[in-house]
């Protein structure tokens, strides 16, 4: 019957189809492929990443920043990033000239405006100013406190500024950070590792708190739900489970405006739980900015508030940004 076969065909499975590609990695040691990007570190063995070490990249203007954590509760700095040949060489924003001015006295035995603005980029106007300041405060030290000065600012504790080290891995899709930060020695500059040290960092698509908590005093967790709110007093220890009500009791949008509109959003564990709620003045024109949280981890546990005033020209975000960590324990 071979002709029969020949004529009809052999009943066999049709071939399975091929297996789809793998997308294309984005990720490139340009200022295109990373602005935008937000990234968490991926521990060993982890499938999920760890979002209390986390980054975002954006672009100002036509240089690479990012913002990253330090893996820090409620911190939030901000990095300029400069392409050298194989890595982003980043270093934080907003130093402080007067640590530089200390550390450099305790180094090098002098202080000056010009040397503050080389090492730091600092305008020079800016460092010079500190440097008076300094110069000034350290005529009037006796010999003791002239030797301690040296001494606290000679040690590789003596944190100048954060650096991180950007590397990017085309074949698996991920970044290396090497989060370390700058102190002198013996006059000269060198590097530490931070606690996150050198670390693999994967792309995260979902929406995480890139804002620095400015605010943690006035927005407070209640023991109870009929206790009475007041700033820097909070109940840091809550139970698993428990329901837990948080209050703003700043001085800063309490009172609505005529022809404005309000709005919040709420982040637990740094992801958002609550998006774009409207927030209405009660019939004397306050606003009550509040959540209730539940947490099912042990541990500490932040929330952030985000408050959102819209005057006809879009909704603006509030500053400085308001957040409270508790510590959920076990019944």
């Amino acid at each position: 019957m071979w002709w029969m076969l020949w004529i009809f065909g052999c009943a066999t499975e049709p071939a399975a189809p091929p297996a789809p590609e793998a997308p294309a990695c984005d990720l490139a040691l340009e200022v295109d492929a990373l602005a935008g990007k937000s990234v968490a570190r991926l521990l060993d063995g982890d499938k999920d990443p760890d979002l209390l070490a986390r980054a975002q990249f954006f672009k100002d203007g036509e240089t690479l920043k990012v913002k990253y954590n330090t893996r820090a509760l409620t911190d939030m700095y901000t990095y300029t990033c400069k392409k050298e040949s194989k890595e982003f060489f980043c270093q934080a924003d907003n130093v402080d000239l007067e640590q530089w001015c200390r550390t450099l006295i305790a180094n090098k035995g002098a202080c000056s405006g010009a040397e503050i603005a080389n090492l730091t980029g600092a305008p020079l106007d800016a460092a010079q100013k500190a440097a008076e300041t300094i110069n000034a405060a350290v005529k009037k030290l006796s010999p003791e406190q002239m030797e301690k000065l040296k001494t606290g600012y000679s040690l590789p504790s003596n944190q100048l500024r954060g650096v991180l080290h950007v590397k990017v891995n085309p074949d698996t899709c991920r970044l290396t950070m090497r989060d370390n930060y700058q102190t002198m020695e013996r006059g000269e500059l060198r590097e530490y590792e931070n606690v996150v040290g050198s670390a693999r960092f994967v792309p995260v698509e979902k929406e995480l708190v890139f804002e620095h908590c400015g605010d943690p005093a006035n927005f407070v967790a209640l023991a109870a739900p009929d206790a009475k709110p007041n700033p820097g007093e909070s109940a840091v220890d809550q139970k698993v489970g428990t329901p837990v009500d948080f209050r703003y009791v700043g001085a800063e949008l309490v009172k609505a405006e005529a022809g404005c509109t309000y709005s919040m959003d709420v982040f637990r564990q740094y992801e958002p739980v609550t998006k774009g709620q409207a927030v209405a003045p009660d019939a004397d024109g306050k606003l009550s900015w509040a959540t209730n949280q539940t947490f099912d981890k042990k541990g500490k546990n932040v929330v952030h508030l985000y408050r959102y005033k819209d005057c006809g020209k879009g909704a603006e975000l509030a500053q400085p940004v308001s957040c409270q960590w508790v510590n959920a324990k076990a019944e």
